[in-house]
């Protein structure tokens, strides 16, 4: 038979009656969500608690409950406005056992945010009831300066940097030479003379914050093609100068307007400079203009 020894104890969760209702009192206020998160009804509103630690002991684990505190997360106020606490959950600060995007079971989903570049980015449409579809065009996003972020019933954002979408915009229409610096022109100068030239229109992808926007940017990129072949290159190996003819496109009669913006900015440009693209439009070009 084994007996309890006298270092064999466990500690008491109430030290007297008081510790008792204290607990039951707290028990019957709160409303749990799974991932040891709480709501407690508060005066202003309800907020959405979380476990927190005040550190970490000696042996790397965490402290016990006599360490433990609780930490607000989210705060839905009467008024509409909604507070969110965006601490980073590695840095030890809260008990919280997934990861910050877990914040967003919690949230309207007219709220999403999202990390990119090392940065997180806010999104919150008050007109909108859900900003996390895949076909939701975002026009603005916001980056996260401090750890609070409050989220106004008007709209307006606190704690984040407002970041605007680009405008669908297109380059001016006059020739290449007036279009680059000095510096670049010199260089797509000796380029040429060099017969180390090449200068094409690309459609590319246009992102925003790391967001697919569904349009794209058309961009006259000039290379020297030798670069491309040298060992260790890269996609922009070679690079002279990205001149975007057109931003944040997807209108076909766009699309069509900027290659023949694009054409008309390279019409100084002798053929044996186009790449395939921009030779294949004027060839096009040409013929009708031929018939």
């Amino acid at each position: 038979m084994s007996y309890l020894s006298y270092d064999d104890f466990t500690r008491t969760e109430f030290k007297g009656m008081a510790n008792v209702k204290e607990f039951y009192d707290f028990e019957v206020s709160i409303c749990r969500l799974d991932g040891e998160m709480y709501i407690v009804k508060e005066d202003d509103g309800y907020a959405i608690l979380a476990d927190t630690f005040d550190g970490r002991n000696g042996s790397g684990n965490r402290r016990d409950k006599e360490g433990k505190g609780v930490s607000t997360r989210i705060k839905y106020y009467n008024n509409g406005d909604l507070d969110i606490n965006l601490g980073d959950p590695g840095t030890g600060s809260y008990y919280w056992h997934r990861q910050i995007d877990g914040l967003l079971h919690y949230l309207p989903e007219n709220v999403n945010f999202y990390m990119h570049r090392d940065k997180m980015f806010l999104i919150y449409d008050k007109d909108e009831e859900d900003v996390r579809r895949r076909n939701y065009d975002v026009t603005t996003v916001f980056e996260k300066v401090h750890d609070l972020v409050t989220l106004k019933a008007n709209g307006k954002v606190k704690g984040c940097k407002e970041i605007k979408r680009g405008e669908t915009k297109f380059a001016e229409d006059k020739p290449m030479k007036d279009q680059l610096e000095p510096k670049h022109f010199k260089e797509m100068t000796k380029a040429r003379l060099d017969n180390d030239f090449v200068i094409d229109l690309n459609k590319l992808y246009a992102t925003f914050r790391g967001i697919s926007t569904g349009k794209y940017h058309m961009a006259l990129e000039m290379h020297r093609p030798s670069k491309w072949e040298e060992y260790n290159n890269g996609p922009n190996s070679g690079l002279i100068r990205k001149l975007h003819v057109a931003r944040f496109v997807s209108d076909p009669v766009d699309i069509s307007k900027a290659r023949s913006l694009a054409l008309s900015i390279c019409s100084d440009l002798p053929d044996s400079c186009l790449g395939a693209n921009l030779r294949q439009l004027r060839e096009q070009h040409n013929a009708k203009a031929n018939v």
